[in-house]
């Protein structure tokens, strides 16, 4: 909320460029003048740290970085650029930011760590 400019109740405005949705304001304001419009799309927000940088990642277009993290082998070199340029390409990653494949595109990031015996990473 903004701060009032005189001491009216009615001054305080919300800024909308910062505002999350978490309710807060509207939960919290006595005279109920504060009220949430749901949107047209669900947001999910990541449970943990590591979904959150895995989602991060495929938005930046990074993701392959964090799936082939030796870049002085060939392979990987190889991997990086074959994995990154898939990614790219709109259509898949529109599909995979969606809310049908994103469960599963995160429960694989996860099976695919703990393979590697880093499950620590998950639970962050």
């Amino acid at each position: 909320l903004e701060k009032p400019e005189t001491r009216k109740k009615r001054d305080a405005r919300v800024d909308t460029a910062i505002c999350v949705g978490c309710g807060v304001c509207a939960l919290t304001c006595p005279t109920k003048a504060c009220m949430l419009e749901k949107r047209g799309q669900r947001v999910i927000h990541p449970e943990t740290t590591f979904e959150r940088i895995m989602l991060q990642s495929l938005e930046r277009g990074t993701l392959q970085n964090q799936i082939f993290a030796n870049p002085q082998t060939f392979n990987e070199k190889f991997a990086r650029a074959f994995v990154g340029g898939f990614l790219r390409l709109p259509p898949v990653k529109k599909a995979l930011m969606g809310e049908k494949l994103r469960s599963r595109f995160l429960q694989a990031m996860k099976e695919g760590v703990k393979r590697q015996g880093k499950e620590w990473l998950t639970e962050m």
